[in-house]
């Protein structure tokens, strides 16, 4: 059976915003993310209401091997903007293709 998921590239490269990842424990590892709006109920850790309206970014797999709790993430929040830290608190991995974390700003 093919895959028949739309290609993450064409996304990453038309939305994304330059980041550095660094896992709890890890090294920093460039790469690009995604801000998705809060609240857009993607998520089934959105129904924990401190959560509902938090900062979250897609994370790519095939960049970032894990994102465990913990870990920061420097990006701007809009491409060309300054780079901000920001700390996961959740982390969704269901997709096969990205993590989706919940950040707050350190």
């Amino acid at each position: 059976m093919s895959d028949s998921r739309p290609p993450l590239d064409p996304a990453f490269a038309a939305f994304g915003v330059a980041a550095t990842v660094t896992p709890a424990g890890g090294a920093a590892i460039p790469t690009t993310i995604l801000w998705e709006a809060p609240g857009s109920g993607r998520l089934a850790i959105e129904e924990d209401p401190q959560f509902a309206n938090r900062p979250r970014c897609a994370v790519r797999r095939d960049q970032v091997a894990a994102l465990p709790v913990g870990s920061i993430i420097l990006a701007p929040p809009l491409a060309g903007g300054t780079p901000v830290s920001h700390v996961v608190d959740r982390v969704d991995d269901l997709d096969p293709q990205v993590f989706t974390a919940i950040v707050h700003g350190q």
